[in-house]
């Protein structure tokens, strides 16, 4: 996706994985572009509010192997919008929060 037009970041250790294929599929039905970047991280929620700041559209997301944290540029770095244990959640959830993240910026009601 080209730098220039306004999307959603999302941060991940592993571009492959199967949690952020379902959070994309969320954003993208909300008719919201995106940008993934594959690279590493220490702290999580820290990842998600840097990419927050740098995304025009103010909201951030960071998956690792355990968490995905989802957060908007205007909260505090250690209160983003949401945090998921992927620990067992379903797939249909992780489709409803990418829904979510893209549903904060269109400035309707979450699923």
């Amino acid at each position: 996706m080209r730098a220039d037009i306004p999307a959603i970041k999302i941060s991940v250790l592993d571009r492959n994985s199967e949690y952020i294929k379902e959070i994309t599929y969320g954003i993208e039905e909300e008719g919201i572009p995106y940008e993934i970047t594959e690279e590493n991280f220490y702290n999580i929620k820290e990842k998600a509010f840097e990419i927050s700041q740098a995304s025009r559209l103010s909201v951030g997301i960071a998956v690792d192997k355990e968490e995905a944290v989802i957060h908007f540029s205007k909260l505090r770095i250690d209160k983003p919008l949401f945090i998921l244990s992927l620990d067992g959640l379903e797939k249909e959830k992780l489709r409803i929060y990418g829904s979510n993240a893209a549903r904060l910026i269109k400035g309707i009601p979450f699923k």
